[in-house]
C-alpha cells in the first residue's frame, strides 16, 4: 500500500485517543516511505488528519510530528 493511500483510509476517522495519536506518531517516525512521501508532506495532510482527529496544534519537524507547547508569554501582559 502507498503511503498516500494509507492516509486517505486514515482520514475516514474522525478521532484518535492518546494510544492512536501515539502509534501513528511513532509509526510516521520510522517509516521512511511515509515521510518522503511528497502527496503525504505536500500537503501537509498527516498534520491536518492528526489535528482535526486529537484537537491537538502540531508541526512536522522532520521525520518527527512534535506537539506546539502554549507560549508561556501572555504578550497582552505587556
Amino acid at each position: 500500500m502507498e503511503a498516500d493511500e494509507g492516509l486517505s483510509r486514515l482520514e475516514a476517522v474522525d478521532k484518535l485517543n492518546e494510544k492512536q495519536f501515539n502509534r501513528i506518531v511513532k509509526g510516521f517516525s520510522k517509516n521512511h516511505e511515509i515521510y518522503q512521501s511528497i502527496k503525504v508532506r505536500k500537503r501537509n495532510r498527516i498534520i491536518t488528519f492528526l489535528e482535526n482527529a486529537t484537537g491537538k496544534e502540531l508541526e512536522l519537524e522532520g521525520t518527527k510530528i512534535i506537539e506546539v507547547e502554549e507560549n508561556s508569554t501572555d504578550d497582552s501582559t505587556w
